[in-house]
């Protein structure tokens, strides 16, 4: 939850990138979410500073994008939500020869309101080339570690992923491709 309270700041500053995995995630068949809630504890509308509370009492100051325009409508006690889903395994295969572990996020944003206060969406598309750590193959699935020593442990639900999966061992690398979706609101306290 930690992971998602931090990602929510950069995530509400619209525009900075989920460039980083989270130290430890899932991702099933199904889609995973994680949703977390922050309290507007300050604002400072002249240096476009926001101060949230996060669900622990953690208090968090950080400068807003200038891309959020409903930012002079957020007042102190209204409630940010941020809900991060993982996406199904969309794409597994052995990387180019001579590849180098390496994550690439290619994101899409979508900022706008509702009820004239902030919301916006974030899709990234995240690949991965990592190290096999470990590997079941009988249930699919796979842990991999990727640049920065962070792991994502995947589980194949499609038989065309659990075929490749067959041919995989531990100390290979592995180009993943999964979608994150993340989603931004803040309502009235």
């Amino acid at each position: 939850m930690k992971t998602a309270f931090r990602n929510m700041l950069i995530a509400l500053a619209f525009g900075a990138s989920f460039a980083s995995l989270p130290a430890m995630a899932q991702v099933e068949g199904g889609a995973i979410s994680e949703s977390v809630v922050g309290t507007v504890a300050k604002i400072d509308k002249t240096h476009r500073t926001i101060t949230l509370k996060g669900p622990k009492g953690d208090q968090f100051t950080f400068k807003v994008n200038k891309a959020v325009k409903s930012f002079k409508n957020i007042q102190p006690g209204d409630k940010v939500t941020l809900t991060q889903t993982d996406a199904a395994l969309a794409d597994l295969t052995k990387p180019e020869p001579n590849a180098k572990p390496a994550v690439l996020v290619t994101e899409e944003v979508d900022a706008g309101t509702v009820d004239k206060l902030p919301r916006g969406d974030i899709i990234d598309t995240v690949t991965l080339i990592g190290k096999v750590t470990a590997i079941d193959a009988a249930k699919g699935t796979v842990t991999l570690t990727g640049p920065r020593g962070n792991t994502l442990t995947l589980t194949a639900k499609k038989d065309e992923h659990k075929a490749k999966l067959a041919n995989v061992k531990v100390n290979d690398l592995l180009q993943v491709t999964f979608i994150r979706a993340t989603s931004i609101v803040v309502s009235k306290g």
